[in-house]
């Protein structure tokens, strides 16, 4: 299985999808851990609502969607950016909604919170479905790790279209 996504459609008419010009699109990486950076798949929403999962952190569908798009949307760049960079994928430009978030003066800035808080929309953490504390997702289900990968990836964008931008952000913490 290449991908999955979170609504129907055939694969063809994903594959469209997917290559049509985007102004934004989220990303998401799942790794084995957070201490293993190794990347198992990486969830890339489309919008708010719409996402893909790609099981294959190396295929060139990915790395077109991610290095066409005018901006990628991170919920905490320093982690997912060095990861990118490392399976050769580069970005034109990038926002973090984490960093967003703090200079709007939250300070719960975690994807969870925000999604509960914020936008009032699920978020399933990957790492409570460990059943041991150091597990690591490679003992999980990895199509239910998908789901929940998406649902990361629309969280970040529904963030990144409804946190306001504020000028602490684009002078000094985004630099």
């Amino acid at each position: 299985m290449r991908f999955v996504c979170n609504f129907n459609c055939s694969r063809e008419e994903a594959e469209k999808i997917l290559l049509e010009p985007k102004e934004y699109v989220s990303v998401d990486i799942e790794t084995v851990s957070l201490l293993n950076q190794l990347p198992l798949g990486i969830a890339v929403a489309i919008s708010p609502d719409d996402g893909f999962y790609f099981f294959d952190v190396k295929d060139d569908l990915l790395s077109q969607v991610i290095m066409s798009s005018e901006v990628v949307l991170f919920h905490n760049a320093s982690f997912d950016i060095p990861i990118l960079e490392a399976l050769g994928l580069k970005t034109r430009a990038w926002e973090d909604t984490m960093l967003l978030a703090y200079s709007c003066g939250i300070l719960d800035k975690s994807l969870e919170a925000l999604s509960a808080s914020y936008l009032h929309k699920p978020y399933t953490s990957v790492t409570s479905q460990w059943r041991k504390k150091d597990q690591g997702n490679i003992a999980i289900d990895h199509i239910k790790m998908a789901g929940w990968s998406i649902q990361h990836a629309c969280n970040t964008y529904a963030l990144w279209e409804s946190l306001p931008k504020t000028e602490l952000y684009q002078t000094i913490d985004r630099p």
